[in-house]
């Protein structure tokens, strides 16, 4: 410690209840005023604590009259403040860009919180956290619509063709979870299989205005659809396990997933995945996402296409199996993609 901060010091200790806080203190000493002491004074000091830092070594360290160093009070603000802007940055969330419904869309799916129904798979725990963009608070009461295809690649009520299965009247892998006060919808589900063509992924859409009646949603608009997408690397592994493994069709790659294009380092189509067990990943997952909303927008992506950002429809997209609930005759106005060069399903 320099012989100025040390003298500093000791003028300080010694100054009478009557002295105010030091935000401008001089380096020789702070002088009596005729005030009481203002602690909220000291605090006033954070934003120029490291202007006098820079100016003299005598201000880098402050003592009040209570004993506590006023130093210390600035670094509790200071690290308020930080909490603060980490809090607003992480709910503060950018609007997401939606990507394609794809073909295999039902609507009047039920309202549930397991949708599971029996299908193999790893456990997968799905909380996702719906931030009203325009305003950074969490959307309470909206619906979040799931569907996904199952460890063999196959999707329910779907009559089957170009790989899938036939599973009309079955109602695996869907379901529709609202929002609480935090803005998270949790839904059980497993760990999505793969086709040809497409990256594995979970599709969504997020409902707004609606009502939960008779364990279904009804009404409402839909305000964003897009699509959640898992780490390569992870996906690799789970491909060495059960049921999984059986599926030998090769995997499209995220960077090489038409809808996904573009969309690699955008926030809201990647899931945190979280092992239950790291040395068991067949023991489960927990699924993170926080995904940015516009509650007033209406969604664009009605049926097939590509990718697109907010309020658009765009790219390119694979055609589905026949038999999908969503299908549509080539060259339906405002839908892209469709083309007789492009296979698959998305």
């Amino acid at each position: 410690m320099s012989d100025v901060q040390s003298s500093s010091r000791r003028a300080l200790g010694s100054m009478p209840l009557s002295c105010a806080s030091c935000a401008a203190c001089p380096a020789q000493g702070c002088p009596v005023r005729e005030t009481a002491y203002d602690p909220q004074a000291s605090l006033r000091v954070t934003s120029t604590r490291r202007a006098f830092i820079g100016a003299s070594a005598a201000t880098i360290t402050l003592a009040s009259l209570t004993g506590h160093r006023i130093v210390a009070a600035q670094e509790a603000t200071a690290a308020t403040v930080a909490d603060d802007a980490t809090a607003t940055a992480l709910v503060c969330t950018p609007l997401t860009a939606e990507r394609t419904e794809g073909p295999y869309y039902i609507e009047d799916a039920l309202l549930r919180d397991d949708i599971t129904e029996g299908q193999p798979g790893i456990p997968l725990d799905l909380q996702m956290t719906i931030i009203d963009a325009t305003t950074c608070d969490p959307m309470e009461n909206v619906a979040v619509d799931v569907w996904h295809c199952n460890a063999a690649g196959s999707y329910s009520g779907i009559s089957g063709g170009m790989g899938n299965d036939d599973t009309t009247g079955e109602t695996f892998l869907r379901g529709i979870q609202l929002t609480g006060t935090d803005g998270v919808a949790a839904i059980r589900t497993i760990y999505p299989g793969w086709y040809q063509g497409r990256a594995t992924h979970i599709h969504l859409k997020v409902h707004v205005g609606g009502t939960a009646e008779d364990g279904t949603y009804e009404g409402g608009t839909v305000a964003h659809t897009g699509q959640l997408f898992f780490d390569d690397d992870l996906t690799d592994k789970i491909a060495t396990l059960d049921p999984y493994v059986t599926r030998t069709i090769q995997r499209t790659r995220n960077d090489e997933d038409g809808v996904l294009a573009g969309g690699l380092n955008e926030p809201g189509f990647f899931l945190e995945m979280t092992p239950v067990n790291a040395d068991d990943l067949s023991a489960g997952f927990t699924g993170t996402v926080t995904l940015g909303v516009d509650p007033s927008a209406i969604s664009q992506e009605t049926g097939m296409g590509g990718n697109g950002g907010p309020g658009t429809s765009g790219g390119s997209g694979n055609m589905p199996p026949q038999g999908g609930p969503r299908s549509r005759p080539s060259g339906t106005p405002g839908q892209q993609g469709d083309s007789e060069e492009e296979s698959g399903s998305l």
